[in-house]
């Protein structure tokens, strides 16, 4: 078996200490793994900056074949980085490859904290290209500021963005109309900025729901994980706790609301009570919002369950792993004769369009698939809703009209 291991962490002590006891638990877990005693080993170790060998995407110049053949013969992907590294930070444009990889492949993946944003980010934006932040330095910041980075939005390029930081939306900017148009949305919103509840961003964050116990944290940096009860019985929580303390340090949060890409979509498994997505799963992908520490078992428990599941998986599933990255017919996007005719026709229509009016056509259907999850959000926050009538409540939610003190006529 081969096990590729990445750290995405910068160059410092104290990260190496952080991975070394990583890559040792994952190297102790495999080892002690039946499945795999009559068989060899093989990890290769790698950072952030070393990681070309393994990279195969036509779309971004990465076109060796014989790395992605390398690629293919790894069985399990693991990566550790920070938890304060933004997706589209250059830094991390090789580990995002990596993952988007993983993802077109179905490659058993296990990541935290960065990985956990990095799934979000892609799954909800689906670009097949590197995207650059350029307002506040690749930080984003609110819509109303925007026009204090108007000068560098008229220097702006292909893949060239300014970031919503309330709400996550891409905006490009209109020189003919002097408009911002949105773009795409990154699925991750910052804590801060969307808990002023006097903008948009409540529609963004989880509500809160009332916990008459509590349990005591040793900081603001633990918070409790909660498994969401479908996926109690998940095997990825065999012997955990359904709640469980765990520490975060991200200031980034994965929205509560799930804006659906049909190409590409993640469950979340397990959540917090106010910070939304902690665990999230998509294909055989796992990624967290945490990072694993020795005195929370729970969460090296998570680990030990993963590694079970994918060796098992390898030793067992003889359809795994049969999807190689350098079949490009097979990641093409239409595919069938049948199709050709109608993809023609709608190139055709969209190729007379001047490409103002054809930008703005794509905005509108984005602005529509947006405004409609906003509505389906209050929808549900307003039918959550219960509605008091003195001491009465009823489960149909429907308060009764008091017409007088000796009859309750119902509306």
């Amino acid at each position: 078996m081969r096990f590729l291991i990445v750290n995405g962490f910068n160059a410092s002590a104290s990260c190496a200490k952080v991975f070394d006891y990583f890559r040792n638990s994952i190297q102790s877990m495999i080892s002690k793994q039946r499945e795999v005693a009559d068989t060899e080993c093989e990890y290769h170790f790698r950072d952030r900056h070393s990681l070309d060998d393994f990279l195969y995407e036509p779309e971004t110049s990465l076109i060796r074949t014989e790395y992605g053949l390398k690629f293919n013969s790894i069985d399990i992907v693991f990566i550790l980085a920070s938890p304060n590294s933004k997706p589209w930070n250059p830094n991390m444009r090789k580990i995002i490859t990596l993952i988007r990889m993983c993802l077109k492949t179905k490659k058993l993946l296990f990541s935290t904290s960065f990985g956990a944003q990095a799934i979000a980010y892609l799954c909800s934006t689906n670009f097949n290209l590197h995207a650059s932040i350029t307002n506040n330095h690749g930080e984003g910041c609110k819509l109303v500021d925007f026009p204090k980075y108007t000068l560098q939005a008229l220097k702006n390029g292909p893949n060239e963005y300014f970031l919503d930081s309330t709400t996550g939306d891409l905006y490009l900017y209109s020189k003919v109309t002097d408009e911002w148009l949105p773009k795409a949305n990154i699925g991750l919103h910052n804590r801060r900025d969307a808990m002023e509840y006097q903008s948009i961003g409540k529609y963004i964050v989880k509500s809160p729901t009332y916990k008459p116990k509590q349990n005591m944290l040793a900081n603001q940096s633990e918070m409790i994980c909660q498994i969401k009860k479908q996926f109690l019985h998940h095997w990825l929580f065999k012997g955990v706790a359904m709640e469980f303390a765990i520490t975060s340090y991200n200031q980034w949060d994965i929205h509560a609301i799930t804006f659906t890409n049909p190409d590409k979509k993640f469950n979340s498994l397990a959540e917090h009570n106010l910070r939304g997505p902690l665990i999230i799963e998509s294909d055989n992908i796992i990624a967290t919002m945490f990072e694993l520490e020795s005195k929370q078992k729970d969460t090296v428990k998570i680990l030990q369950n993963f590694i079970d599941n994918a060796v098992k998986l390898i030793r067992f599933n003889n359809n795994y792993n049969l999807i190689s990255i350098t079949n490009e017919k097979y990641f093409s996007g239409n595919k069938g004769l049948d199709n050709i005719e109608i993809v023609f026709q709608q190139k055709k229509k969209m190729g007379n369009l001047n490409p103002e009016d054809l930008l703005k056509k794509q905005q509108k259907n984005f602005m529509l698939e947006y405004r409609k999850l906003l509505n389906t959000a209050i929808q549900e926050t307003e039918r959550d809703k219960i509605f008091h009538v003195g001491f009465s409540v009823k489960k149909d939610r429907l308060p009764d009209k008091i017409i007088s003190k000796k009859r309750i006529i119902k509306q």
